[in-house]
């Protein structure tokens, strides 16, 4: 099965497999420049452009991607329906980037230890989305995180998130048995609870 096909399959599996919703919108993120990476203290997820997000939306499911070489992958989805949350994120960090100097930036203030504020775009088509030790979601839409915040409570609006899906191909025993994707999807159970991820098989 070439890429493609897989992901097609994968991508069904995840829409029979996601709690239903009438207003869903299903994301891919499996490009090289999009695709998920660990940093410490959580998981980049996922690069996406919601530049045309209109709020209408009872559900989202972003599928992202994650490569062991030689050849083993870890799909996994992360189903939101947090949605005024998600919403107001995001024209909270566009609204901060056109905001004369000197107003709110979209985060908490504190004290002069916390760090600087993040840096906001005007547009959203290059929204980050981290999923933090607490299980949430985080945005961005200007820079990248090499590492969470220590205290997440100075990032504004997280996200909840209602569950992971995963696959792990080829899905042959020796694969299954691959430490590095175990060991992810392990993580995963770390950062949201076991008992929000799920494995998925394609039929």
């Amino acid at each position: 099965m070439d890429t493609r096909e897989l992901q097609r399959h994968y991508d069904q599996a995840v829409e029979e497999a996601a709690p239903s919703a009438v207003g869903r919108r299903m994301q891919r993120a499996y490009g090289v420049s999009n695709s998920a990476k660990i940093v410490p203290g959580g998981l980049f997820a996922f690069n996406m452009n919601f530049q045309s997000w209109k709020g209408d939306r009872d559900q989202l499911v972003v599928n992202c991607l994650l490569s062991f070489p030689p050849e083993d992958q870890v799909y996994f989805s992360i189903v939101v329906s947090d949605m005024a949350t998600f919403t107001a994120r995001l024209e909270e960090m566009r609204a901060a980037a056109i905001a004369p100097k000197g107003t709110t930036s979209g985060e908490e203030d504190g004290p002069a230890s916390t760090p600087a504020p993040l840096p906001y775009a005007a547009q959203n088509n290059n929204v980050r989305g981290y999923i933090g030790r607490d299980g949430k979601l985080y945005l961005r839409n200007s820079g990248f995180w090499d590492s969470m915040p220590d205290d997440l409570a100075t990032v504004s609006k997280p996200v909840a998130i209602d569950r992971v899906l995963f696959g792990i191909y080829p899905p042959a025993a020796s694969a299954r048995r691959s430490m590095l994707a175990r060991q992810f999807v392990g993580y995963l159970g770390t950062l949201l609870g076991a008992e929000k991820v799920r494995e998925v098989r394609p039929s």
